[in-house]
């Protein structure tokens, strides 16, 4: 999603040749192919039996599902919008981001900064804001009231089912406790150390899971899939091993891919600016590496996810 206005604008402008936007395209390309192709496309062939058979699991599997669910779609819809915005770069076009590494956010409101920001934003300036204006009288409910209104919209902008708007309904009650401690607006600038900070490794972690959980909602086919897959989390099964098998190569390359994003969160996209950026042997070794793993780890093709929407 972008506004008009910049989007006509970037048409009309005369567009010259640049080689470095160029390549600075192809290498976004690249990330998204990666994260689509190789890790978005081979989680789904351990969540979708997952969520085909949640009634014979238990709830350690079923919280790995939701785990491996989040993980899969932030690699299949930032993959997408990578590319998308890769190609542009080739036209000349410029788009801006839709992602901003939301799987190391450190609170919700902090999430939903990062996460979809396209949408977030026209929603802000849309919904949130007039609403904000209209309900000030009321302080911090007003706030909280325009909140879940803007959310509750955001579930019905997925789907008028059940399961997406009680989505919407829980992720706008999750600003509640934020929007009482007076942090819905403050910023939380991400450190650009390898090592996380203490604030860091105890505030992505809850975030993480919170959002995994918040997941369910969005994956289940109906409120029955999702009470149903929540009522066996939260059972007593949530302390036996995962009675499913879950392939450790899987496992590398979602710690790989979250690894290179990790190092380098601060830029507009994984491999916009590598640490190995000046030794041209190991940043060209690295960009085959990718090429050969996207080979490698192809299956059959599978659609976006965020496509029904």
């Amino acid at each position: 999603m972008d506004k008009a206005g910049p989007f006509l604008n970037n048409l009309k402008n005369r567009r010259e040749f640049s080689s470095a936007q160029f390549t600075d395209g192809l290498r976004q390309i690249l990330w998204g192919l990666f994260k689509k192709l190789v890790v978005a496309d081979n989680i789904a062939t351990i969540t979708t039996p997952i969520f085909e058979s949640y009634h014979t699991l238990n709830g350690s599997a079923l919280f790995i599902g939701a785990v491996l669910y989040f993980i899969q779609l932030y690699c299949d819809f930032s993959g997408y919008t990578d590319m998308a915005i890769g190609i542009s770069k080739l036209l000349g076009i410029k788009i801006q981001p839709n992602f901003n590494y939301p799987l190391f956010a450190q609170n919700v409101a902090d999430y939903w900064r990062r996460w979809h920001i396209s949408l977030t934003s026209w929603l802000t300036e849309y919904v949130f804001t007039p609403l904000s204006i209209r309900f000030r009288d009321y302080d911090k409910y007003g706030l909280i009231l325009a909140i879940i209104i803007n959310f509750l919209v955001v579930g019905f902008w997925h789907g008028a089912e059940w399961h997406y708007i009680f989505h919407g309904l829980v992720s706008g009650v999750m600003f509640i406790p934020v929007i009482w401690k007076g942090k819905m607006n403050k910023k939380i600038k991400s450190q650009n150390n390898i090592i996380p900070t203490k604030e860091e490794l105890k505030n992505i972690p809850v975030t993480f899971v919170m959002f995994s959980m918040l997941m369910v909602l969005f994956f289940s086919s109906d409120m029955k899939m999702a009470l149903g897959y929540y009522r066996e989390i939260f059972s007593l099964s949530f302390f036996q091993f995962p009675n499913f098998k879950f392939q450790k190569l899987i496992a590398f390359l979602i710690l790989f891919t979250l690894a290179i994003e990790w190092i380098n969160r601060n830029q507009e996209y994984a491999l916009k600016d590598l640490f190995i950026k000046n030794n041209v042997v190991m940043r060209w070794g690295f960009y085959y590496l990718l090429i050969f793993l996207i080979c490698l780890f192809y299956i059959a093709p599978k659609g976006f996810i965020y496509a029904q929407f």
